[in-house]
């Protein structure tokens, strides 16, 4: 991907994340259970827990790409990659 189509691809995430997701969008997203989210940088913010039906991630435990969007009542997360279902937090708050 060069970065034009990669400035693209962010662009394109962070209005899904605004919009939160459109029906289909959470169908076949991985499952993120004890999950926390983490800065990863001044201005970054991670997912870190247990991935279930992750489509490139075979070990449980994962990093996620940059939180856009997220709605933990709701149940759902939108990184820069892909869009995530939520299942119990951890209950653990990185600093």
């Amino acid at each position: 991907m060069d970065q034009h189509d990669s400035m693209k691809h962010l662009l394109r995430a962070i209005e899904q994340a605004e919009r939160g997701p459109q029906p289909g969008d959470l169908d076949d997203a991985p499952f993120l259970i004890n999950w926390f989210l983490r800065p990863a940088g001044s201005t970054v913010i991670v997912a870190e827990g247990e991935v279930r039906g992750h489509p490139e991630i075979d070990d449980p435990w994962m990093t996620t790409s940059p939180v856009l969007g997220f709605n933990g009542a709701a149940g759902w997360m939108r990184t820069r990659s892909r869009w995530y279902r939520l299942g119990q937090a951890s209950g653990l708050m990185m600093q």
